[in-house]
């Protein structure tokens, strides 16, 4: 996942989002190992966690 939330920071265009929401919608788990900063960049930008 963070290599998800790396490419969408790098850039955010409409793809590299989708991928990640993608992402977080199967493995609604992940979030627990991410870091504090993954998850208020997450809540940040909308994203469903």
């Amino acid at each position: 996942m963070t290599k998800l939330i790396n490419a969408y920071r790098a850039f955010p265009t409409p793809t590299n989002r989708n991928k990640l929401q993608t992402y977080l919608n199967k493995h609604m788990m992940a979030v627990c190992l991410a870091t504090a900063d993954e998850v208020a960049f997450l809540r940040a930008n909308e994203f469903s966690i």
